[in-house]
C-alpha cells in the first residue's frame, strides 16, 4: 500500500528514470560489444525538446553485429499491462536502430523489439507492447550498432497504460495513515503527510522503481499528523534522477 512520487518533469506512469538526461547519464549506461567503440555525451544545450539537455552517442566503430552498441537502463514490467514507448531523436543521416525490452539474464533475448529509422528531429513512436508476465529483471535498450551515424536522444518515455491513482489514505481503517505527497510531480521539494493515532517509531523510506532504497528516516513521533519534506536528494546527497519513486511508511502497528 505504498505511495508514488514523481521527480522532475515526469508523465504519469512513466517507467523510465532520467529520460530527459537532466541528471547526467545514470541510470543509463552505454555498452560496447564485439569490437564496437562508442561514447555517450550529455549535452546541456542540445535543445531537441523544450528541456534543453539530451544525450549524443558518437560511434567510432560500429562493431561486428547490429547489437554491438546499446544504450540502456534497468526496467520492469507487469503481466497484462500495456506500455507505450516514445522518444525524441535526430541523426545526421537516416539511421536504423532497434528498441528492445530484453531479459537481463539467461540468453538476454528481447521480449519485445521495434525497428525504426531515425532521421530529422522528431518524436518517434508511440510503439506499444503488452507484458505476458511479471519481470523485474529487464533492460530497456536503444540498440545503435550496424552503422557509424551519430544519434541524439531525449525525452524517453515508456508509459504504463494501466496506471491508476493509489487509493486515498482515508479509505484505510487503521491506526495510522499515509497521504499522497504534494505537489506531485515536484521540483524541487514535496511534502509527505502521515497520521499516527498512537505515538511510536515511524520509518519513512523512498525507493526507486527497481526497489532500491534511496533515502529513509526514523523518528519517534507523537500521535497526530506529521510531515516530511523531501528535496529530491538521495542518502548520498546527490539529486535523484527524474522518474517515478515509491515511498513507504513503517510503524510499530503495520506498514503503508
Amino acid at each position: 500500500d505504498m505511495r508514488l512520487v514523481f521527480v522532475g518533469n515526469v508523465q504519469d506512469g512513466n517507467m523510465i528514470i532520467n529520460g530527459e538526461f537532466n541528471c547526467g547519464l545514470s541510470p543509463w549506461f552505454l555498452d560496447n560489444y564485439v569490437n564496437a567503440q562508442s561514447t555517450a555525451l550529455i549535452v546541456p544545450d542540445l535543445w531537441l525538446t523544450d528541456d534543453s539537455s539530451g544525450v549524443v552517442v558518437e560511434i567510432e566503430n560500429q562493431g561486428d553485429e547490429f547489437w554491438a552498441i546499446q544504450l540502456m537502463q534497468p526496467f520492469q514490467i507487469q503481466e497484462g499491462h500495456t506500455y507505450e514507448v516514445t522518444f525524441t531523436a535526430q541523426a545526421d543521416a537516416p539511421k536504423e536502430i532497434h528498441i528492445d525490452i530484453s531479459k537481463n539474464y539467461d540468453d538476454y533475448a528481447p521480449l519485445h523489439s521495434f525497428t525504426l529509422t531515425v532521421d530529422q528531429a522528431d518524436i518517434y513512436g508511440p510503439f506499444s507492447f503488452t507484458a505476458a508476465a511479471d519481470d523485474d529483471n529487464l533492460m530497456f535498450k536503444f540498440v545503435l550498432g550496424g552503422n557509424t551515424i551519430p544519434i541524439e536522444i531525449d525525452a524517453v518515455n515508456v508509459i504504463d497504460q494501466q496506471w491508476t491513482e493509489v487509493e486515498s489514505a482515508e479509505q484505510h481503517d487503521k491506526s495510522f495513515a499515509l497521504s499522497q505527497n504534494y505537489p506531485n510531480p515536484f521540483n524541487p521539494t514535496t511534502t509527505i503527510r502521515y497520521t499516527l493515532d498512537k505515538p511510536g517509531l515511524a520509518n519513512l523510506s523512498i525507493y526507486n522503481i527497481m526497489g532500491q532504497k534511496i533515502k529513509s528516516f526514523n523518528r519517534i513521533e507523537t500521535s497526530g499528523q506529521h510531515t516530511f519534506a523531501w528535496d529530491g536528494t538521495m542518502s548520498s546527497g546527490a539529486d535523484a534522477p527524474s522518474g517515478v519513486y515509491i515511498y513507504r511508511l513503517d510503524t510499530e502497528h503495520g506498514s503503508l
